[in-house]
């Protein structure tokens, strides 16, 4: 061997003519980390990116589980929130219709339809109007609407009812009692 340069360590052996030769020492300096680092560089560029068929099929599948696995509480959530709002929408109609009578010094009635899913509130004056709670966004059932028997109440000119009651709202995750007490509080 020719000879050994300054920067060598005691584990590498560099000929260091040749090394010379080929640019990598400068000034009596090596410089073999930069041509490591080249190497390593071009091996890293030219490895392959992206995602192999299998590892997208099996991503697309456990989806597909975490999916299944998630509908059914999705579904039961979504219908429990139909039942919510549905009997929100009846007590803040109770409490609008008792409103009503009372500016207008005038009846108010709400009558039910326990097999069309529907109620109706009747101001003395002004236009009726129908909530259809079997439609979209309630998709609930009446399953009882009772007022001393009748499926009618109404509001007088003070804002007290005809005749407490209750209405009962069902759907597929269970139901709801609505109540109306004799002071025309809407509760459920």
């Amino acid at each position: 061997m020719s000879g050994f340069g300054p920067s060598c360590s005691r584990d590498r052996l560099i000929d260091f003519d040749a090394a010379q030769q080929s640019g990598r020492i400068v000034g009596g300096v090596f410089f073999a980390e930069q041509a490591v680092f080249n190497r390593t560089t071009q091996a890293t560029r030219s490895a392959p990116r992206g995602f192999t068929l299998v590892e997208l099929v099996l991503v697309i599948i456990i989806m597909g589980v975490v999916a299944a696995i998630a509908m059914p509480r999705f579904a039961q959530a979504t219908a429990r929130q139909q039942l919510s709002a549905a009997a929100d929408r009846l007590v803040s109609d109770f409490e609008k219709a008792q409103h009503t009578a009372r500016a207008s010094s005038n009846q108010v009635a709400i009558s039910f339809d326990v097999a069309g899913n529907s109620y109706t509130v009747t101001p003395a004056s002004g236009s009726a109007y129908v909530v259809q709670l079997d439609e979209s966004p309630y998709q609930v059932t009446i399953a009882k609407a009772s007022f001393d028997g009748a499926t009618t109440m109404s509001f007088n000119g003070y804002g007290i009812p005809s005749s407490a009651g209750a209405v009962v709202l069902e759907s597929s995750t269970g139901s709801v009692v609505v109540n109306l007490a004799s002071t025309g509080r809407a509760t459920r």
